[in-house]
């Protein structure tokens, strides 16, 4: 398989899209949507931050199909162009058929992310017929045990006939694949099975903490702790990335062109940068009730069953704009390497400004194995 084929972001369509969210930003555009369409899901994941298991409770609550149809048409007149369907399981919806025929008739770059299970008959079917841009697969075991331990599910055998039908059909698949000591011994197999389907894998080892489902700050119990994390991702990223772009990381760590900061060089009072992703700038996320967020694990700026989108997409823009992370993550020489955001610092440590140790210690951990692996060192 081209190792490329691999590389996250890589190719045509990440090139376009970077280039349409740099003009966005400048324009104040919303460009990309996220439509949390449920928070109900028929597997029961351990590190899951947003599932709600009372289905019939949470069902009530849901925005109706024609909700999320307006609130597309709304967004659609702003500038949005791409839009990934996620949950929970979007696919439990009975109306899912409903909202996506509608969607697409927007001319919308639709994407979807699902765990598979469902996507037969009626459902597969109708994506055979209207393909979206891609299919984002959770999988996240390469055998059943592994799979019901994480999951409570044993339903590999099926997600994987699944997958081939998909693909069969000339769908875009590719799969998502959160690691957690409950599955990481798996990440080699699942690599293997992506490659022979020549699907692209995209892979991480942070788990935020689950303050979306129960409030928790700070910590997740299925997660690694912060070092074991960093190391696991380190060894991840050597199955995943190319050879030579594993080697010219770990090479630029190793040179010091990317080395652990001392922080005792950092003013405690000064302010940090802006926030530097997409969220809040030209993307956006709805929740499956109508909030509207900067993105999955921030707080809710707006309630778009009682405010208009062009509005709640104002709100979401002043509300980024406030933001300022750690002064010390700015000078910190790991940035590049660090997975820090608004959203990893606030369900961290609850607060946008204060700076996540966990992301440290882990970035660290990430460093230093990247080195040593690219050094030949034994596992």
């Amino acid at each position: 398989m081209d190792d490329a084929r691999r590389l996250p972001g890589s190719g045509v369509e990440a090139r376009i899209s970077s280039f349409l969210h740099r003009k966005s930003a400048a324009a104040g555009v919303p460009l990309a949507g996220t439509f949390e369409l449920t928070n109900r899901c028929n597997f029961n994941c351990r590190m899951c931050y947003v599932h709600n298991s009372d289905s019939n409770k949470f069902k009530e609550t849901e925005l109706s199909a024609g909700q999320w149809i307006d609130i597309a048409k709304d967004a659609a007149d702003r500038g949005m162009l791409f839009l990934l369907l996620t949950g929970g399981e979007p696919l439990l919806r009975d109306d899912f058929e409903e909202i996506y025929e509608n969607l697409t008739r927007l001319g919308l770059i639709l994407s979807i992310n699902t765990n598979g299970s469902l996507l037969t008959g009626r459902n597969a079917a109708l994506l055979e017929r209207l393909p979206p841009s891609h299919i984002n697969i959770s999988l996240y075991g390469a055998s059943d045990d592994t799979c019901n331990r994480v999951c409570g599910v044993s339903y590999l055998n099926a997600v994987k006939e699944n997958i081939r039908r998909m693909k069969g059909a000339g769908l875009d698949v590719r799969l998502n694949v959160s690691l957690t000591p409950d599955n990481a011994d798996d990440i080699g197999a699942i690599v293997d099975y992506a490659d022979s389907l020549d699907i692209k894998v995209r892979a991480t080892t942070y788990m935020y903490p689950p303050n979306r489902s129960d409030g928790t700050i700070g910590s997740n119990p299925a997660r690694f702790n912060a070092p074991d994390a960093g190391r696991c991702r380190a060894r991840c990223d050597r199955l995943i990335l190319s050879p030579e772009d594993f080697r010219r990381r770990a090479e630029a760590i190793a040179s010091g062109d990317i080395i652990p900061c001392d922080d005792s060089c950092i003013d405690p009072e000064a302010e940090g940068s802006a926030s530097r992703c997409r969220a809040g700038r030209t993307a956006f996320w709805v929740d499956a009730v109508g909030g509207m967020r900067m993105c999955g694990m921030t707080p809710v700026c707006a309630d778009l069953t009682k405010t208009r989108f062009g509005e709640a997409w104002e709100k979401v823009r002043a509300e980024t704009l406030k933001i300022r992370l750690p002064a010390s993550c700015d000078a910190c020489t790991l940035r590049q390497l660090c997975p820090v955001c608004a959203a990893a610092c606030y369900t961290e440590t609850g607060d946008y400004g204060t700076k996540p140790e966990y992301l440290c210690d882990m970035t660290e951990a990430t460093a230093r194995e990247m080195v040593r692996l690219a050094k030949g060192s034994e596992l």
